[in-house]
């Protein structure tokens, strides 16, 4: 019964964790889908999955070339619901710690 409250008491926090995961598979699809060079497309997954937090908002804001204003900001909606999913998250992890 123990380890099923331990489970339980960072739960949130192992989720928080999987967040920026979830998000770098999905740039590197979206990467993976845009018509750039090979030798582009690898580069910027290299600094999605490198640069955890500072290369997919690079992406976002740099390389998106191939995208429409309406996926643009579908996609900025999304990445701003994961974050703050991931701020609730974190302070509910937080309150049960303490």
């Amino acid at each position: 019964m123990r380890f099923v409250g331990t489970i339980g008491k960072y739960l949130p926090l192992l989720l928080l964790a999987a967040i920026p995961f979830v998000g770098q598979i999905i740039l590197t699809i979206l990467i993976l889908q845009e018509f750039r060079s090979r030798t582009s497309a690898i580069l910027w997954i290299m600094l999605v999955w490198l640069v955890p937090y500072l290369g997919p908002f690079a992406y976002i804001v740099l390389g998106n070339q191939g995208v429409s204003r309406v996926q643009y900001r579908t996609i900025l909606l999304v990445l701003t619901l994961i974050a703050l999913l991931g701020v609730v998250l974190g302070a509910v992890g937080l309150a049960v710690r303490h």
